[in-house]
Formats: C-alpha cells, sequence, structure tokens
C-alpha cells in the first residue's frame, strides 16, 4: 500500500484550520502519523507566524487522487488562494 508524507501550514486560525486538516486526514485515511508542530516566520510577505507539521498516511489511491483529495480539503476549509496549504512531500509505492 503507497505511503505519502504531506506538509501542513497555516497562518490563519492556526488551530482550527490545523484540526480540521488533521480530522479530514483522519477520516479519509485513517491512522495518521504526525509530526511536531513547528512555528515559523512568513518568508516573503508580511503576515501571522505559520504552524507547520509533517503528516504521515498509507492509502490505496494513486498519487494524483490524493492530491485531489487534499485540494478538496483545503477547499472545504473555506482556502480560496490558488497556491496550496497542503503540500505532498513524498509518496511512495511499496
Amino acid at each position: 500500500m503507497p505511503k505519502s508524507y504531506i506538509s501542513i501550514g497555516s497562518n490563519i486560525d492556526r488551530n482550527k484550520n490545523i484540526l480540521a486538516s488533521l480530522h479530514a486526514l483522519e477520516h479519509h485515511f485513517g491512522k495518521l502519523t504526525i509530526s511536531s508542530i513547528y512555528e515559523s516566520e512568513p518568508v516573503g510577505f508580511t503576515g501571522d507566524t505559520f504552524y507547520n507539521l509533517v503528516v504521515g498516511f498509507n492509502s490505496d489511491l494513486g498519487v494524483k487522487e490524493v492530491a485531489k483529495l487534499l485540494r478538496q480539503i483545503e477547499l472545504d476549509n473555506g482556502r480560496t488562494l490558488p497556491a496550496p496549504s497542503i503540500w505532498i512531500l513524498f509518496y511512495m509505492m511499496t
């Protein structure tokens, strides 16, 4: 079963958005491996600090289907900017 690692970042309603992402990911993929949360300053613009973390999960979905689902999770949680806040870092067929 393929293993995916994704990055999640938020600087708007950080706690709410990170928790909503984790709940949605758990709903779709089941058991998650979750890193510590790191706080970082924005780069290239002025804004609030970010929370960033990495999440791992197994899924029978192909990488394109995982990407579509991640984008839908963003849209379902009010993401309107074209740039993603959830990124696929690693996708490995086992």
